[in-house]
C-alpha cells in the first residue's frame, strides 16, 4: 500500500486538497447541512409518494428538517468567511483608508 507523500511545496498529489477547498474550515457543519438536506428530502418524498395513512406527518417533518438545514448552511458559510487583518483593523495606507466604509 502506498500512501500519498507531500512534496516539498506542501501539496499532496491526491484529490483531498480539492475536497478540503470545497468543504472549507468546518467539515462538521458541512456534513450536518448535507445530512439534514438528504434526510428532509427523503421524508418529503416518502410523504408525497408513499401510500401512508399519516402522509402529512412526513411532509411537514421533511419540510421542517430542510428548513433547519439552512441553519447549518448559514453557520458553515459564516465560519468560512475570510476577512484580512487589514480590513478588520482598518489599517491606513498613505493617509487614506484602504476601504472608505471602514473607520
Amino acid at each position: 500500500v502506498r500512501f500519498p507523500v507531500a512534496s516539498r511545496s506542501g501539496d499532496l498529489r491526491t484529490p483531498m486538497p480539492a475536497l478540503a477547498k470545497i468543504v472549507g474550515r468546518c467539515g462538521l457543519l458541512f456534513l450536518l447541512g448535507i445530512l439534514f438536506d438528504v434526510l428532509g428530502l427523503i421524508l418529503l418524498l416518502v410523504g408525497i409518494f408513499g401510500s401512508l395513512e399519516k402522509f402529512d406527518f412526513f411532509i411537514y417533518t421533511g419540510a421542517i428538517v430542510v428548513a433547519l438545514s439552512l441553519v447549518w448552511w448559514t453557520f458553515w458559510y459564516t465560519v468560512n468567511l475570510e476577512v484580512s487583518e487589514e480590513e478588520l483593523l482598518g489599517v491606513r495606507t498613505a493617509g487614506k483608508t484602504r476601504h472608505p466604509n471602514l473607520v
